[in-house]
């Protein structure tokens, strides 16, 4: 299991959450990765927290490097 920050609502950088997540599994056609590391919060994580993207929650760092970890088999 592992950690994600969250942008529940929008709001100042109070409204940020550090949440549990569950290990998943890759639906049809997808790819499971592993994060090795984000970048900084970038400027779309910004505009989302403010209010200007309607996505949420929003779990910012777009920005990021990966390892594959398992891909869907049929």
């Amino acid at each position: 299991m592992g950690q994600a920050i969250v942008i529940p609502g929008t709001g100042s950088r109070d409204v940020l959450e550090l949440r549990d997540k569950t290990d998943p599994t890759p639906a049809p056609g997808a790819v499971l990765i592993r994060n090795h590391a984000a970048g900084a919060v970038s400027f779309i994580d910004t505009i989302t927290r403010r209010g200007d993207r309607p996505e949420l929650p929003h779990m910012p760092g777009a920005e990021i490097t990966i390892d594959a970890q398992a891909a869907w088999q049929s």
